[in-house]
């Protein structure tokens, strides 16, 4: 393939062993730019950080992939250095593993070290209890994505601004603004509720422990350890690869852990994203496209899309040019047709919920989803049987500690996707005659091939480097409030 004039421009500053910020826009060929700039060197080895598992899969497999280019996703650069047999099990979904679990936080240290009192009454004292569970989940959470080394002086900050006012301004489900009470504590609390946090996490590391854990603290493991990625394994042929280049995709949704492991690598570097095109902000990631201009690096732009035509193009350049972007697009699809229309949704319920509603207006549509049925229906019967006083006929894994109408209602307090659920449910037992038969009707209905489709049904995550001809952002995107007041209304 000849390279373009803008693709040959990215191919030279590699080859001048400089430092490469490349802008893409959308549908302007960033995959195969990466690999022409493997190809124009292949005295170069180039590791490339995609976002997902998926993604390294399609481009590993590429037919014009080049032998010196290796794709893997952050957490498998991690996996590989810190996962060891015996942490394997904390990862285990079938035992409870791949999450941190408000349920693995005994009840008893909030009282014993003084962060509750003993007389509270009891439907305060669960309130209290799960509120500061989920306050250390969070901690947690957001510790494992951040590039702060102290996890004390992460916490530290971040439980003097949830527990030293008596109440926040938090947006309620229906998208209006309420007061809520919550939970205050004097300094000495938090300063023991911070040392609880850190005892915790050491918990978390400890692969002798049986506490179950998520991908992200092993991520923050490999942060933390700043173990060296200039070799790694590559499993196609069995045999470590040497990395001369390391590039990062999608830099406009980087979490900071993520680029503190970027920065750590003393080669050459290529990085690849659009600032326009940010999406997941709103689970920490933060756009690093003008930091890496600041350090310096050479800027190529890619500004021909072959996925819209110029109409689009330019629509899409108004948007651009009012967000300050220093690039317009030039739009060269010639296709007029809209045979495909895909509706986005932030989780796995949002996207059920959505079939559904299709199914409810036509039920002949061609519907294709990637969204994980199969996890919502069963959280869907657990949560649904405990509610109604009944032992689960097939418990759901992740919701093992979930037994009593008391757990059940607790944990739809800790969880909004499980609410969500919850509601999803008694929908389809309303409006299709009963749970089953509306769950049977998705089954069965739902085709097994995309190609087949004219409607598509994702999650978001699973749609970066996807296209279709019309796309619709489903209600569960907009963004929602932490309870925590981690973005309080001013």
């Amino acid at each position: 393939m000849q390279p373009s004039n803008e693709q040959q421009a990215a191919i030279d500053i590699v080859q001048n062993n400089q430092n490469l910020l490349m802008k893409a826009g959308a549908g302007t060929g960033k995959s195969t730019t990466l690999r022409l700039i493997a190809q124009h060197n292949p005295d170069k080895n180039f590791l490339c950080i995609v976002y997902n598992t998926a993604n390294a899969k399609e481009s590993n497999e590429h037919p014009d992939k080049p032998d010196n280019i290796l794709y893997k996703t952050s957490h498998s650069l991690a996996y590989g250095k810190i996962v060891t047999p015996a942490m394997r099990k904390k990862l285990d979904f079938k035992k409870g593993g791949g999450s941190i679990s408000y349920n693995d936080i005994e009840e008893n240290l909030f009282k014993d070290n003084g962060i509750i009192a003993y007389d509270l009454p009891q439907a305060d004292r669960r309130h209290a209890i799960t509120y500061i569970r989920k306050a250390m989940i969070n901690a947690l959470q957001t510790y494992c994505l951040s590039d702060v080394f102290s996890l004390r002086e992460f916490c530290q900050p971040l439980y003097e601004s949830w527990f030293a006012n008596d109440f926040a301004y938090v947006a309620d489900e229906s998208g209006g603004v309420v007061r809520q009470e919550r939970l205050k504590l004097n300094a000495e609390q938090q300063d023991k509720l911070t040392e609880l946090t850190r005892e915790h996490w050491l918990k978390l590391i400890d692969e002798n422990n049986a506490i179950g854990i998520s991908h992200d603290v092993y991520l923050k493991m490999f942060a933390l350890q700043k173990l060296s990625i200039s070799s790694v394994y590559d499993a196609s042929t069995k045999a470590n690869f040497d990395v001369d280049v390391l590039c990062l995709d999608e830099a406009q949704d980087t979490s900071p852990v993520v680029l503190q492991i970027f920065n750590s690598f003393l080669g050459q570097k290529v990085v690849v994203g659009d600032a326009a095109q940010q999406l997941y902000a709103w689970r920490g990631a933060v756009n690093a496209m003008d930091k890496f201009a600041q350090l310096g690096y050479e800027v190529g732009k890619l500004t021909t899309s072959y996925r819209f035509n110029e109409n689009v193009a330019a629509g899409a350049n108004n948007v651009l040019q009012a967000m300050g972007m220093d690039y317009q697009l030039t739009g060269k699809s010639v296709r007029t047709d809209i045979d495909t229309t895909a509706y986005l949704h932030r989780s796995n319920a949002g996207a059920v919920r959505q079939i559904f509603a299709l199914y409810e207006e036509n039920p002949f549509a061609q519907i294709y989803t990637n969204a994980n049925i199969e996890q919502v229906t069963s959280k869907m019967w657990h949560l649904l049987s405990v509610l109604n006083d009944k032992v689960p006929a097939f418990p759901d894994v992740s919701l093992k500690h979930v037994k009593t109408k008391a757990d059940a209602l607790e944990a739809l307090e800790l969880s909004p996707e499980l609410k969500q659920i919850v509601q999803i449910a008694l929908l389809i037992d309303k409006q299709a005659g009963g749970l089953k038969q509306g769950l049977t009707m998705l089954k069965t209905k739902l085709l097994n091939r995309i190609d087949k489709a004219s409607i598509i049904v994702s999650t978001i995550h699973k749609a970066k480097g996807l296209e279709w001809d019309s796309v619709l952002i489903g209600d569960d995107l907009i963004p929602k409030l932490n309870a925590l007041g981690r973005r309080v209304l001013s």
